[in-house]
């Protein structure tokens, strides 16, 4: 049976993929938006960081003025015309903040050193970890 420490650090590796490569595990910003929701509860559920969790994701929804709102649905009434990549682009964007709000570790480098063969890929969040 895995450890809580290990199912936190599989959480992880898994919100660090959904960074990389959002449609394969959501389809739609809508739906990455969503998984990477139950990712980080679990995640923050582990570590007792639930409020924290909470406390993050409001403060970022405040500063994009989302109101009800989540961020994929911010993101297009505020940009109608945006393209469904632009609008998946910002969903992670936020959620990429709330995650180091609360201090997700995510595997950058590992990640990177995962998709060797895809330069698309290695170039993503350069700001990270080298």
């Amino acid at each position: 049976m895995k450890s809580s420490e290990e199912i936190a650090e599989s959480i992880t590796l898994r919100i660090g993929h959904i960074y990389f490569r959002p449609l394969l595990y959501g389809g739609t910003p809508e739906g990455v938006e969503l998984i990477l929701h139950y990712y980080h509860e679990l995640w923050s559920e582990i570590f007792g960081l639930q409020e924290q969790y909470t406390s993050a994701r409001q403060i970022v929804h405040s500063e994009e003025n989302c109101g009800s709102m989540g961020f994929a649905s911010r993101h297009q009434k505020r940009y109608p015309h945006a393209s469904r990549d632009k609008t998946l682009t910002y969903v992670v964007r936020q959620w990429r903040k709330i995650s180091k709000q609360i201090g997700v570790p995510v595997p950058y480098s590992f990640l990177r050193k995962e998709f060797q063969t895809n330069k698309q890929l290695q170039n993503l969040f350069p700001e990270e970890e080298p």
